[in-house]
């Protein structure tokens, strides 16, 4: 009622939206620098917690600390498993440099360790090239090229990696600075970082077009046909926006392009109804 006597005696719709743009506007930093954080701060540590409870440990810790290097394991066919780490190749095309592989029985006994210069990964096997491989009960020895027939899946070392939702933006830099460092693609972290970062852009947008269809006079009727453009619309946005992200994780779009270009077209059509209704 108020906002409706406010609008008969000629005050702006402009006027009446600017605090509530200002709040989605402080809203969205808090959300993106402090909420977002603390939310994931604290799935961490219940994950922390779970780990220690039931003896789980993730084998990728140095890559979410930041660290330029990375160790993943991985079960073999006879029941053992190994442990690998590298510091970098290009690991969506299966080569990797400076490897250090732990090899384990099935009673997770130590066997051999490889040392090697780079790694390839074929669907015949594993090579290694220029490789010492240390024993427990033999001598060090040498060789240019190794094959060993482990089957290692890039899919089993990229399902290791945290996921870009369980990062906050303060961890994202560090942990895309070290998957970049692995050779691995990083499109999926660079869109969650313009993600948390067009969260201001995206609750000021939600203004607007709550603006479109709450402000409009009762006189003029088809109430009941906004509320269901309102609703509909509301659908479409959120399947839009995770269409988008998926885009952008994929490397099909740009990340920066999949967020924010949306956005920018999504704001465009409340102002356009805003300006064309009220401002003439």
């Amino acid at each position: 009622l108020e906002l409706i006597v406010a609008r008969s005696l000629g005050i702006s719709v402009w006027s009446i939206l600017k605090p509530f743009l200002a709040l989605a506007f402080v809203t969205g930093l808090a959300v993106a620098f402090i909420f977002d954080p603390l939310s994931k701060i604290t799935f961490g540590a219940v994950n922390t917690y779970l780990s220690q409870t039931y003896q789980v440990r993730s084998l990728t810790d140095t890559v979410g600390s930041g660290a330029s290097k990375g160790w993943y394991s991985q079960a073999t066919d006879d029941g053992g498993f190994v442990v690998v780490w590298h510091r970098g190749g290009k690991g969506d095309a299966g080569v990797y440099e400076d490897v250090v592989m732990d090899s384990y029985n099935d009673r997770s006994q130590f066997q051999a360790k490889f040392i090697a210069a780079s790694m390839d990964i074929r669907e015949e096997g594993v090579i290694f090239s220029k490789v010492h491989v240390a024993y427990p009960d033999k001598k060090t020895e040498f060789y240019p090229d190794l094959r060993l027939d482990i089957d290692v899946d890039f899919s089993t070392i990229l399902s290791q990696f945290s996921p870009a939702d369980e990062l906050s933006l303060y961890e994202l830099p560090s942990y895309i600075q070290a998957v970049s460092n692995m050779g691995y693609r990083t499109d999926g972290y660079w869109t969650q970082v313009h993600k948390i970062l067009a969260t201001p852009l995206l609750y000021m947008c939600m203004v607007l077009l709550a603006a479109c269809f709450s402000l409009r006079l009762p006189r003029k009727g088809g109430a009941v046909v906004i509320m269901a453009l309102g609703l509909i619309l509301g659908f479409v946005l959120y399947f839009a926006t995770n269409l988008v992200v998926a885009l952008g994780a994929t490397g099909a779009l740009r990340p920066a392009a999949a967020i924010w270009l949306p956005l920018f077209l999504l704001a465009l059509f409340p102002l356009y109804w805003l300006l064309a209704n009220e401002d003439g």
